[in-house]
């Protein structure tokens, strides 16, 4: 036997017994200190859950730094312009064919107009309080400010970005920012996408129904809004799917990426795979959650479903509020609501910049009489669009000049409010225990 190996099974040996005599001193140790032990010895899933939670907020902390960049910004702004200019040409035109009416001249139903003001209301609610019902679900305590202002800040980098995809990073900020813990905060904006995604493919597929067994619906926006209900569902039923079965889940993500890589589409297949991979498995991580309980799942899709039916019907009572009340169109303006909303959601300009204002001057062309579709128009895309904007920069002056010193304040108070109760809870002890050792003194 030569050196070396007898070497290595002396060390064998020694490690062999080190561990007998480890194993026959955690045996000997009381129940207490073998809890001890078991309380000190560190989770390994618990350090993993928290390094990947650590480079998801990374990811996070990059989009938001991309997007609040200057050359972001600058962009922004360009396709604000393009919007305005949108709506100018759209102008030029109809007082080209004399079909706008004198502002001062238009005839205002009150009634209908504070009918849509209450609708408008009761939808920004809706969306609201299903926010809240989530911070609630993670948190454990409703704050409806903080769900009101998380919502506004994502409807307004979402109406800044194509196609809508902006919100997310800085919901989950100013989530973690104001005291959400860092899951809930990243899971908060996914789960709110993900119903609201579900709620609007449910009423869609109704609206694209009926808009192909009534004629009447069957304009250049039916297709178009064909191609956005494919494309909305097309990832809703990705993540059930992949929820559903992972292993084929991955196999089908693999042969859609290298057909992708394959015509030129995308250059680094792997960078891409890891990508989409970590995005489905934090839906497939929402989806397990809320499916363990049906009471969250209908009371969140309810509040959605009520936002968007009530979204939904904003175009027809604006119509009353220059027309009167006709109750026999109702049903035709939703419908071509939704068809007009399907036909601008794949459109990549933020906020359906264009296609919008086209779809709904197409659909409602002949409804609108005495010049009065641009105002209607113009009344439609400040509910949709132009008041999240202002929102959006209103919330974030409020918190950039007091409500985040104020958030800071609060936080201090509290702080000091807890050593306060600490600091009294020690003087109690101390005086009682010193009371004790006097009563016992007194004794002998």
């Amino acid at each position: 036997m030569n050196k070396k190996h007898k070497q290595v099974i002396d060390e064998d040996i020694v490690a062999d017994n080190g561990s007998e005599v480890y194993a026959e001193q955690k045996t000997n140790q009381p129940p207490e200190a073998e809890a001890q032990n078991i309380a000190l010895k560190p989770n390994e899933n618990q350090v993993e859950a928290q390094q990947s939670q650590k480079k998801k907020l990374d990811e996070v902390e990059q989009a938001v730094s991309k997007q609040s960049s200057k050359k972001k910004k600058i962009w922004n702004w360009v396709f604000f312009v393009i919007n305005i200019v949108v709506v100018v040409c759209i102008l030029i035109y109809q007082l080209s064919q004399e079909k706008v009416a004198s502002p001062i001249g238009l005839t205002i139903h009150y009634a209908p107009l504070l009918v849509l003001l209450t609708v408008f209301a009761c939808c920004n609610l809706s969306e609201t309080l299903g926010v809240s019902y989530l911070v609630k679900r993670n948190v454990g305590k409703w704050h409806p400010a903080l769900s009101y202002k998380t919502n506004a800040i994502g409807r307004y980098y979402d109406n800044l970005t194509p196609l809508a995809t902006g919100g997310q990073p800085f919901q989950i900020t100013y989530l973690k920012g104001h005291g959400v813990p860092l899951h809930s905060a990243m899971s908060i904006p996914l789960a709110k996408m993900v119903f609201h995604q579900i709620s609007w493919l449910l009423i869609s597929l109704v609206c694209l129904i009926v808009s192909f067994v009534n004629p009447k619906y069957n304009t250049f926006v039916s297709v178009t809004s064909v191609v956005g209900f494919i494309l909305g569902s097309a990832v809703l039923f990705m993540v059930v799917f992949l929820s559903i079965s992972r292993s084929v889940g991955k196999k089908l993500v693999v042969l859609v990426l290298k057909f992708l890589q394959k015509i030129k589409i995308i250059k680094n297949y792997e960078k891409q795979y890891e990508k989409i991979m970590k995005v489905l498995e934090d839906y497939q991580s929402v989806m397990r959650q809320y499916a363990k309980s049906p009471k969250d799942f209908v009371c969140i899709c309810f509040a959605f479903l009520t936002k968007l039916i009530l979204e939904f019907t904003m175009p027809y009572l604006i119509f009353c509020t220059f027309n009167g009340w006709e109750g026999g169109i109702m049903f035709d303006f939703f419908v071509m609501t939704v068809l007009i909303n399907l036909a601008a959601s794949f459109f990549p300009l933020p906020g359906g910049t264009g296609m919008s204002e086209l779809t709904f001057s197409a659909m409602f062309a002949s409804y609108f009489s005495g010049g009065t579709l641009f105002w209607a128009l113009i009344t439609w895309r400040f509910f949709s669009y132009y008041y999240y904007l202002l929102q959006g920069i209103g919330i974030i002056t409020y918190d950039m000049f007091y409500g985040n010193r104020k958030y800071k304040w609060m936080q201090r108070k509290d702080m000091l409010v807890q050593e306060s109760q600490v600091f009294k809870q020690e003087q109690i002890n101390r005086f009682r225990a010193e009371r004790n050792r006097q009563r016992k003194a007194n004794k002998r």
